[in-house]
């Protein structure tokens, strides 16, 4: 991997039609790092969205689209989940595949020849169903996955305090933004606690017309030792932005901008 093996995860709810406003990416795309670009909503695969095969150019970097599910749960086929790959990274794409239980959303995910699988959901628009639901997905990760580990971004329709689990007789886990912490999610009636990390940045992520107020995307992870993850990043996708700008809420970029999703593109970086 020319890139050291650095790999940014791209991971966004495009609310419907990727295909018109994935270009409004190509000022927040990695060049340092290869890309793999995890979409939620991404829009009816073949039609307003992409299909799985379909090449994409966002800017002048080239990527594919390896995956492309439709929620069959949905009332609107626009949610769909896909993962783009950029060119650099295909050859080391192992499998490309889905988790999809009965009556729940897929989980999408491709395997790196690094032996780390990377996977994105969108969970159920209502958090006392998401929570449940995203930690079966993690469970379900921890047990199937390859030997270095796994991470998972997306839209997961809840908060990070929503996922330590409070366990008797210890005190109730405080969270830390930007600071990658261990967690239990789970504990098991016979004994036995599950635990993951978990990486979110300290501001909203999802609101409508710009006026963000939920942390709803994020990143689990459980790293074997195969891979470090160095810091997440929580960008305002606008239809007009500078180039050179990593700021969340910029004034410059966000002024007279029009809001091309409710949610922000959140960036991880991954060190394998």
């Amino acid at each position: 991997m020319d890139k050291r093996f650095g790999v940014m995860i791209n991971c966004w709810n495009a609310q419907g039609g990727s295909r018109d406003k994935i270009q409004y990416l190509a000022p927040m795309i990695s060049a340092a790092y290869g890309n793999i670009l995890v979409l939620q909503e991404e829009g009816v695969p073949g039609n307003t969205g992409y299909e799985e095969g379909e090449t994409v150019i966002i800017d002048r970097t080239e990527f594919i689209c390896l995956e492309a599910k439709i929620d069959m749960t949905a009332v609107n086929l626009r949610c769909s989940t896909a993962i783009l790959v950029e060119k650099e990274l295909w050859p080391h794409i192992v499998a490309v595949n889905q988790y999809a239980p009965a009556v729940q959303r897929p989980l999408c995910y491709v395997d790196l020849a690094a032996g780390v699988r990377i996977a994105t959901v969108h969970a159920t628009a209502y958090a006392p169903t998401a929570i449940p639901e995203v930690k079966g997905y993690i469970e379900w990760l921890d047990e199937n996955s390859p030997p270095n580990g796994w991470i998972l971004a997306g839209d997961f329709n809840s908060q990070p305090e929503d996922y330590p689990l409070h366990i008797f007789g210890n005190s109730t886990i405080a969270l830390s933004a930007n600071v990658s912490q261990e967690i239990p999610y789970k504990a098991y009636s016979a004994g036995g606690i599950l635990f993951c990390n978990v990486l979110f940045d300290a501001n909203p992520t999802q609101g409508a017309g710009g006026g963000r107020v939920n942390k709803y995307d994020f990143t689990f992870y459980r790293s074997e030792p195969g891979f470090v993850v160095s810091r997440i990043a929580n960008r305002m996708v606008l239809d007009c932005r500078d180039r050179s700008c990593m700021d969340f809420m910029c004034p410059t970029c966000t002024r007279g901008g029009i809001y091309i999703s409710d949610h922000n593109l959140i960036q991880t970086l991954v060190f394998m």
